[in-house]
């Protein structure tokens, strides 16, 4: 398997280079600050200090992170620990980001926010995959999407071809019509 046209096995630091992984429930260093986090996250993927300081700039005020740089983790809001998250997984600038169920317990404004950012980076060329149960989020920001049922695809396309296929005019009718099995009456 590849990544990027890294064979994963022979090449595994160079194809992790290439990939961000946002799970659900990250774990953050409560006792450093914002600063020392990235710098920290830039070590790992060993970003120039120049390149380090420009993208964490860049993130940061995007995220509305700017003044928090001197705060302690420990100290953020829940929404403004994930928005640090997203920050530390986009650092590295990585090829795939791929997301699990990063928009629990956010706030309205954060979570818009974190959808345009993922709109606008598929948009430029980053793979997003992202696993969630709010459906309504994957009709706001998913191109393609792989519907799962007991650990199995069930379905793959776009929301248009899913909704000519298995019917309904919203995801959650076709996500219900495709995982919610009649019971047996045999």
């Amino acid at each position: 398997m590849e990544l990027g046209g890294h064979d994963v096995r022979r090449e595994p630091l160079e194809a992790k280079r290439l990939l961000a992984f946002l799970p659900d429930q990250p774990f953050l260093y409560e006792s450093l600050t914002v600063a020392e986090t990235l710098s920290f996250i830039g070590g790992i993927y060993r970003l120039a200090p120049e390149v380090l300081r420009q993208r964490a700039e860049t993130l940061l005020t995007m995220l509305g992170l700017s003044n928090q740089l001197t705060s302690r983790v420990a100290h953020l809001s829940y929404g403004m620990k994930s928005r640090l998250v997203l920050v530390a997984s986009l650092l590295h600038d990585p090829t795939v980001l791929i997301l699990d169920e990063p928009f629990f317990g956010l706030d309205p404004q954060t979570l818009r926010f974190m959808k345009q950012l993922l709109t606008e980076r598929a948009a430029q060329g980053m793979t997003v995959m992202l696993s969630t149960h709010q459906l309504s989020v994957v009709e706001d920001v998913a191109h393609r999407i792989a519907v799962l049922s007991h650990g199995r695809l069930v379905a793959l396309g776009t929301l248009g071809e899913l909704q000519r296929l298995h019917g309904g005019a919203r995801l959650e009718d076709v996500f219900f019509h495709l995982t919610t099995s009649t019971p047996d009456t045999t």
